[in-house]
């Protein structure tokens, strides 16, 4: 069953093709590497990525104890850990994961915008915006969580987005389930975003979408 998005109004998904648009979605990309890539090895570690490091150096079963004062549940220390065992623990192997989701965020903006809206500029525009944008590319610089939290809401929305349109398929009920789990365990104000979302879900028409979509959010 093939349903209308609440967010597209009905229209079919825009798609980049070739030619001049896929060359400047590239260029988009290539200036928000560029971007996020000048100095984010050179600059020290701040004292709160100092704190992360020294989590992430503990035994992972140790971290959820380490961390009940904390804002942050223990996903990206776990993240952190995982990339800092590979690359070691100074700046480069604590700010990878960062670095890439914050490229990533730039990247699913751009093809979320061209999803809902159908229109290649206004993608473009939006992931121009994203690479240019003070806070992102300082999220893209900083090791703790902030990054990739902003690509997980925006991989929600694109599978939310899936989901009502073809509410029939398990599998995007079955991932959206995933990322609100990831949002969870990766900040504690994430419920605030599904909070936010809520009654564009709720007013949509498909009523089965919608309790689907209920079950997901209370996981």
């Amino acid at each position: 069953m093939r349903g209308a998005s609440f967010f597209t109004y009905g229209r079919e998904p825009g798609r980049i093709g070739r030619g001049p648009a896929l060359a400047a979605f590239v260029a988009v990309l290539l200036l928000a590497a560029g971007l996020r890539l000048y100095t984010v090895f050179s600059e020290s570690l701040s004292g709160d990525e100092i704190f992360q490091r020294n989590i992430a150096a503990q035994p992972y079963f140790q971290q959820p104890s380490l961390i009940r004062g904390d804002i942050h549940p223990p996903l990206y220390y776990w993240l952190t850990k995982a990339s800092a065992s590979v690359f070691g623990y100074g700046v480069f192997g604590l700010r990878l994961p960062a670095l890439v989701f914050g490229w990533l965020t730039v990247l699913l903006t751009m093809v979320l915008a061209l999803r809902l809206f159908c229109d290649v500029r206004l993608a473009l525009a939006a992931g121009l915006l994203v690479s240019l944008s003070d806070i992102q590319i300082v999220f893209s610089h900083f090791a703790r969580s902030y990054a990739f939290l902003s690509a997980l809401v925006l991989a929600y929305i694109l599978v939310l987005d899936l989901a009502l349109r073809k509410s029939e398929r398990r599998s995007s009920w079955l991932t959206l389930t995933g990322l609100s789990i990831l949002m969870a365990y990766t900040h504690y104000f994430a419920w605030l975003f599904i909070a936010a979302i809520a009654p564009a879900v709720l007013f949509h028409k498909n009523r089965r979408a919608r309790w689907r979509w209920v079950l997901t959010a209370a996981v």
